[in-house]
């Protein structure tokens, strides 16, 4: 085995390394958006009670929600998958209900960005991610 055959063998496995990281990275940060699109429609249908909520848009982020799922099912750490089976199951069971009323729906609403807050914060611990919190100066 020659060393020009070594080096260019570690460098695919880096190059590989690091394409596996920004898939995660880009699945990760789809599925968080969309959790958060999701959570802040279903408040604004909540708050306002008008015509802007438009049953399409929700259908649309709950199918982005439900495709995205299978992705983080293959490639997720444990902690991160829970948490994204969390979301879709609280989603699953809101489909459940016969009425909504506005507490059912702020409560949904809350569920989901707490999980999906969760997740985001799972999903950074898994990527090596650290967000630095800046102290505001007194």
């Amino acid at each position: 085995m020659s060393v020009y055959y070594w080096i260019e063998t570690r460098r695919w496995k880096r190059e590989d390394r690091i394409r596996y990281h920004e898939d995660r990275y880009r699945i990760y940060t789809d599925f968080y958006k969309a959790t958060a699109d999701l959570s802040s429609k279903i408040w604004l249908d909540v708050i306002e009670e008008g015509p802007d909520f438009v049953e399409e848009d929700y259908q649309q982020l709950v199918l982005k929600l439900m495709n995205l799922k299978p992705h983080i099912e293959m490639v997720a750490s444990a902690p991160v998958r829970d948490m994204a089976r969390q979301i879709t199951y609280q989603i699953q069971r809101a489909a459940t209900f016969s009425t909504t009323s506005i507490d059912k729906e702020a409560s949904l609403a809350g569920n989901i960005g707490k999980l999906g807050n969760e997740f985001a914060e799972a999903a950074r611990k898994e990527l090596g991610v650290t967000v630095s919190i800046s102290q505001k100066p007194n």
